[in-house]
């Protein structure tokens, strides 16, 4: 998740957050029940809406995108209970006070449960923004502790609970961004809606105060010197309610997260604004004006449910804005779901190649091979899709290296297969193909992973040359690993396999030459690229010795079975070790934070990959030792 200072926690206890959880608190208690479900409705409502362009990250994206992510971010998932994250998002928007009663919040650490005195979840472990906001609410004074204690000492929960803040506090915003649009500011006095020309009793939004500040203020002014036989004889005795209700929507100035009005030119590279920061009071352009009342029809119509008359405003909405690339594309990549419907065929194809050893042995080979087939074509179609989107090359964050390296492996399975059909090619790949896409959609809900590049990376010669060929190199060592894997569990089964073990050793052997070539090939761009950005070839940075340590581990294990030192079943385990450099060097560089292609990853995945490491470790070690007992050493050197 994005992260900013600490100091952003102080904002808490100020009166307008206070009054914000109050409030909340008291029209939550009378919202619709927290289980219904979302509208069919609301979908509608949402697939209009989410052409609408928006500014976020640094980059222009539909709001369907920007739905995405913050769904991500609060529930780890990019849909709620089977409804679009347009829906969810739509709601928000025109019915807050039943979204605020939905469960969207993740929350699995039970010391965080405790800490907030949330009731145990034990279903899907989700909590509502009520729910979060009351817990944040009673546990004030141990906000207030950890917002002065630094945060690289903070337990792991203790950074959970500040992450939940940042979540409700994010979530809020975008409940309120819009709100000064919105027709609930009441006039209940007779004579002020006399002379504001509206009816009594009519509800107006902040803009239309703004609008009218010049007569308001007079007004009040005038009301505030009269005495109480003075205000009832004009007619204006209950202006202290929308005096109230007017100070109260003031404090939404603040959120201005939903940056959706775009200025008049330069639409790609000009600062968009969010309503609330342009309803200052201060003089408007007459671009800012329109788009104002434009934005403030189709909210009318969103919540009014006039789907007919919304689509028309939301066209109206988006004519003058000039944008360079179409955000078309981006919306058809995220109807699309590339990613998450290779993984249901991934799983699939590993399912139908188990059960074809069992019976039905062609049938089922074939079509674990066609679901493996199509789920690489959607796999490669979704980072084509990304490049074009983006116009950059496929690799430019840790999400997107997984994709690939994933999407490169199982290439390379249909190859091996093409000219080894024993079907364990297949099973590599499709074994891979769901562990790399399953990691790599983990890493999508920590926000946009179409985000604006860091400075340096900012290179389109550079992502295309160094960055791709370093991570061919690091699928050609995972996939030669998980060949080796595949070699010492046949050796666990003895001589019946020996027929299959001479062909699976040339495999891994030939494997670990082409990713031993990728990766020293990739380390020394990557000097050049270090060189001409930081002025040194080589600065034992962690991620330059994390790829350093792929390339001599693989040189120490190639030589140890071309020098006779290894045999072939101490090789394949040395091999598969080569999962664990791979993984350091991949994602465990970045748990140190620190070194110059430090990026600002946290240490999220410390824990997994601390698991990870000691599978591997066991699985190798065992494997090993049941492969040298059932194949003795000269069977397992005359496997070679």
């Amino acid at each position: 998740m994005k992260r900013v200072g600490d100091s952003r926690m102080k904002r808490f206890y100020t009166m307008k957050h206070w009054l914000s959880f109050l409030l909340l608190s008291v029209f939550s208690s009378a919202a619709v029940a927290a289980d219904e479900p979302l509208q069919e409705l609301h979908e509608e409502i949402g697939a209009i809406l989410g052409g609408i362009a928006v500014q976020d990250e640094g980059r222009i994206k539909p709001l369907d995108t920007y739905a995405r992510s913050k769904l991500l971010l609060f529930q780890e998932k990019s849909t709620h209970e089977g409804a679009s994250a347009m829906a969810w998002f739509a709601e928000l928007l025109v019915n807050p006070e039943q979204a605020y009663q939905r469960k969207i919040f993740m929350v699995r650490t039970d010391e965080v449960v405790q800490s907030l005195h949330l009731e145990v979840n034990e279903d899907d472990h989700t909590y509502s923004f009520y729910e979060i906001g009351q817990g944040l609410n009673e546990a004030g004074d141990l906000l207030q502790k950890l917002s002065e204690k630094p945060a690289e000492i903070r337990t792991r929960a203790e950074k959970q609970i500040i992450e939940l803040y940042y979540k409700v506090n994010d979530y809020l915003a975008i409940s309120r961004s819009l709100s000064g649009l919105v027709s609930d500011v009441a006039i209940t006095d007779a004579g002020f809606a006399e002379a504001l020309g509206v009816e009594a009793g009519e509800s107006i939004t902040y803009f239309d105060v703004i609008l009218k500040k010049d007569v308001i203020g007079e007004k009040l002014m005038a009301w505030s010197k009269m005495t109480p036989e003075e205000r009832e004889a004009s007619g204006t005795q209950n202006l202290t309610e929308f005096a109230v209700l007017l100070n109260t929507r003031m404090g939404d100035m603040a959120y201005e997260s939903l940056r959706i009005i775009p200025p008049v030119e330069f639409a790609d590279t000009g600062d968009w604004k969010a309503p609330w920061t342009l309803l200052d009071g201060a003089p408007l352009s007459d671009w800012n004006m329109s788009k104002l009342v434009q934005l403030k029809d189709v909210l009318k119509l969103a919540t009014a449910n006039d789907l007919e008359g919304l689509v028309t405003a939301v066209e109206k909405y988006k004519e003058g804005v000039v944008l360079d690339k179409s955000i078309g594309s981006e919306l058809a990549y995220n109807k699309a779901d590339f990613f998450y419907h290779s993984l249901y065929l991934y799983i699939l194809s590993c399912l139908l190649l188990w059960f074809s050893f069992i019976g039905w042995s062609r049938i089922l080979y074939l079509l674990s091979s066609v679901s493996f087939g199509i789920a690489v074509v959607l796999n490669v179609a979704g980072i084509t899709m990304r490049c074009l989107i983006m116009g950059r090359p496929p690799i430019t964050n840790l999400y997107e290296s997984i994709i690939f390296v994933g999407a490169v492996i199982c290439l390379s399975a249909i190859v091996l297969e093409y000219y080894w059909p024993r079907k364990i090619s297949l099973f590599v790949g499709g074994l891979a193909g769901v562990i790399l896409t399953w990691v790599g959609l983990r890493y999508a809900s920590e926000g946009d992973t179409m985000g604006m590049l860091v400075a340096v990376l900012d290179s389109n010669f550079w992502l295309s040359t160094h960055v791709v060929t370093i991570n061919l190199g690091y699928g050609a060592a995972f996939l030669s690993g998980l060949v080796a894997h595949i070699y010492l569990a046949m050796g666990c089964v003895g001589s019946r396999a020996k027929d299959n073990l001479k062909d699976v050793f040339s495999v891994s052997l030939s494997l670990s030459f082409v990713a031993l070539f990728f990766t020293v090939i990739g380390t020394i761009l990557g000097g050049i690229w270090a060189d001409q950005s930081w002025g040194r070839f080589w600065g034992w940075d962690p991620k330059e010795n994390g790829a350093l340590l792929i390339a001599l581990w693989l040189l120490i294990v190639l030589h140890g079975r071309l020098a006779g030192y290894l045999k072939p079943l101490e090789y394949a385990a040395g091999l598969a070790l080569t999962n664990i450099t791979v993984a350091l060097a991949w994602f465990g560089v970045n748990l140190l934070q620190v070194g110059l292609h430090n990026y600002g990853f946290d240490d999220g995945v410390a824990r997994g990959l601390y698991i990870y490491c000691g599978a591997e470790v066991l699985i190798v070690a065992v494997t090993y030792c049941v492969a040298r007992y059932k194949l003795g050493p000269k069977k397992s050197s005359a496997a070679a």
